[in-house]
């Protein structure tokens, strides 16, 4: 059972092919984007009829991945997921069967894993690098988004979608020059049928953060400006 916040039910519904969500700490961005996985199976289901969905789950690393947003997975669907081959694939068994392939691309070499799926979802996963991204995550790049969008489209009799989640980066990222900075709509007059629309989650709309986590993210970064503004603010840095 899911209560979704206003920002998050606007982001389950929406009819664009490529839907980002982003915002601080703790505000529900990945919780979205996995419940949509279900949204979206179900939408195919009606209008197409389709049985089975394929998705892919990509973030920098697998080791990263299965710290988020996999978790989040488990504790969404719970007995309904199970996931096999060293939590590289999964499936959610619903009405219709989602099969999930988990993915970690860190570089351009790693580019061919998506090379020849047909899948009609992709979820692109913390695509912004925070600070330390040698240590932490160095994000998706890119090349990653142009070649997911092309493969969320794969898949026969199915409608697609591109997620794209995580906590803001900066204006130089291609997360705002391709995503945010653009009004939302047809990426361009020659492809009316490729829209995206991005959801920003404001700060404190999620009832089920503890008060003590939104304390220490602001602590944590009270004296880095650019950590303040895009961890506690949920705004992009300059």
């Amino acid at each position: 059972e899911f209560s979704p916040s206003p920002t998050q039910a606007a982001f389950l519904t929406s009819d664009a092919v490529v839907n980002a969500i982003y915002s601080n700490f703790g505000e529900g961005k990945t919780w979205g984007a996995v419940v949509s996985y279900a949204y979206h199976a179900q939408l195919n289901y009606a209008r197409t009829g389709l049985q089975q969905m394929e998705v892919y789950v990509i973030r920098d690393t697998l080791e990263n991945l299965k710290r988020s947003p996999l978790p989040t997975i488990r504790e969404v669907y719970g007995g309904l997921f199970e996931s096999f081959n060293q939590d590289k694939e999964g499936y959610i068994y619903s009405t219709p069967l989602i099969h999930l392939t988990f993915i970690g691309i860190a570089d351009g070499g790693d580019l061919s894993k998506l090379q020849g799926p047909e899948v009609a979802l992709i979820h692109l996963e913390e695509v912004c690098p925070i600070e330390d991204a040698q240590r932490y995550s160095a994000g998706l790049s890119e090349a990653v988004f142009n070649l997911s969008l092309v493969r969320c489209a794969r898949q026969k009799n199915a409608i697609p979608r591109l997620i794209v989640s995580g906590n803001p980066g900066d204006q130089e990222h291609w997360f705002y020059k391709r995503l945010i900075e653009p009004p939302d709509g047809p990426f361009d007059d020659d492809t009316p049928l490729i829209t995206k629309r991005v959801f920003k989650i404001p700060y404190g709309e999620n009832t089920h953060q503890q008060e003590i986590s939104r304390q220490a993210t602001i602590a944590a970064y009270k004296y880095a400006p650019q950590g303040f503004q895009r961890f506690v603010k949920g705004e992009l840095a300059t």
